[in-house]
């Protein structure tokens, strides 16, 4: 079986010393992969093959990888945040810019660290479904899931690349207490909530949807922190003259918002855009191939999708607020799963579909249909509102209002005789 870094294509011997994308396709034209369009009831490895006609252009993302490091990132906004032993210490610029940022913006940035922190705990999901296909007889599934495999370690790794830059920039900012961020860290690393998906399908459909919501999270946080900026550089035009200090002190914050974070945030939504493609692909792969079972796949899916930063401390409230201001809301959520199942997908094109098949599909466009309506209220509302009151999702001292984890009351404890394991 292949390492997570090492891709394993098998190919018959006279192709031994061709490159892996052409070995890939020698497989597939030696032995073509067939399917039943109205099979709802597939194997484990008839469910890894429906990726093989894109595996080609799979194995593309992993072997392109776009890899950026946040220190560099970081280094350039401040080197004195710097010090000579390597450790990383707030300076007077990155607190100021810390306690410039609204109380919404901070709840985006708390909400998309710790959503990070929760999705390099999924990598467990990934890699326990990939490699159900790593013990198969047959040499084409195995070289998928060594391609898959692969892939989880370079997706893990960029992940935890925003998790480490989103944690170190609110660190140096001081934007949330580093006391508290280290203990909600610390809880969504043993509390938070991940998928445990029945099989591949259920894992590459969640996955094909969670990505792009998490790219535009990503991207309206970006746009949050720009009109923070935008905000205090006409502060800056209308303050006292005599305050010489506090202009200065936004000045500094304007050019540090453009010259860091935002292009900070864009690195992390170029990375989500390529883990959307990939998992796009081959989520579309399948539906080609198995459309009936495919589509039931989805509907459970689409009816039971949450966002994977549901289990951090306080979520419902920031949540709201979120929504409130227009950072992430209902609105975002039917943008993008009307492009992802619409746009990119076509489901309501797909063929061979049996009869299940097809009510679940009109139930799925049903669903669309009625998030549509509510987006549309939503920036009806908006639009015909001068000032919207959001309620502050944080108190005073910029600490939550009660602490939200859960402790489970009782353990469930199983008394094993030892020695009878012994005997």
């Amino acid at each position: 079986m292949a390492e997570a870094n090492e891709l394993l294509i098998e190919v018959p011997v006279q192709y031994q010393d061709t490159d892996y994308m052409t070995a890939l396709r020698v497989c597939l034209e030696a032995d073509p992969v067939r399917f039943d369009p109205y099979n709802e009831a597939p194997t484990t490895e008839e469910i890894f093959l429906t990726i093989a006609p894109a595996a080609a252009s799979l194995i593309h993302h992993v072997s392109k990888p776009n890899r950026w490091y946040p220190d560099e990132q970081l280094r350039r906004a401040d080197p004195d945040g710097l010090r000579d032993d390597g450790l990383w210490v707030p300076t007077e610029r990155w607190i100021e810019e810390g306690r410039m940022l609204r109380p919404i913006t901070k709840s985006a940035l708390y909400i998309g660290d710790l959503t990070e922190v929760n999705l390099d705990e999924y990598a467990h999901s990934l890699k326990r479904i990939f490699q159900e296909g790593a013990h198969s007889q047959n040499p084409l599934v195995r070289s998928i899931a060594s391609m898959l495999m692969m892939w989880e370690g370079a997706w893990t790794s960029e992940e935890h690349d925003h998790e480490e830059y989103l944690g170190k920039y609110q660190m140096l900012s001081q934007a949330i207490d580093p006391k508290f961020l280290a203990w909600a860290r610390s809880g969504q690393v043993e509390f938070g909530t991940s998928p445990q998906p029945e099989n591949l399908a259920d894992l590459l459909i969640y996955v094909a949807l969670q990505e792009p919501a998490t790219k535009i999270a990503h991207s309206n946080l970006s746009k949050a922190v720009q009109a923070d900026a935008d905000v205090s550089e006409l502060a800056m035009a209308v303050v006292d003259e005599d305050a010489e200090v506090e202009r200065s002190v936004t000045r500094a914050f304007v050019a540090h918002e453009k010259a860091l974070i935002i292009p900070g945030l864009r690195k992390i939504v170029a990375d989500e855009g390529k883990h959307s493609l990939f998992y796009g692909d081959a989520a579309q792969a399948m539906l080609s191939v198995l459309p009936s079972y495919f589509m039931l796949r989805l509907e459970r899916q689409v009816a039971e999708f949450a966002m994977p930063g549901e289990g951090i401390n306080g979520f419902d409230r920031h949540a709201k607020a979120m929504h409130m201001a227009g950072i992430f809301d209902l609105v975002d959520q039917f943008n993008f799963m009307y492009e992802v199942l619409i746009s990119k997908w076509k489901i309501h094109q797909a063929e061979g579909l049996t009869e299940d098949a097809q009510a679940a599909r009109g139930r799925i466009l049903h669903r669309l249909q009625k998030m549509q309506r509510v987006a549309e209220r939503i920036n009806r509302r908006r639009d015909g509102e001068n000032e919207i009151s959001i309620e502050d999702p944080w108190d005073g001292n910029e600490r939550p209002r009660r602490l939200e984890l859960v402790v489970p009351k009782k353990a469930m404890v199983r008394v094993v005789d030892y020695t009878e394991v012994a005997a």
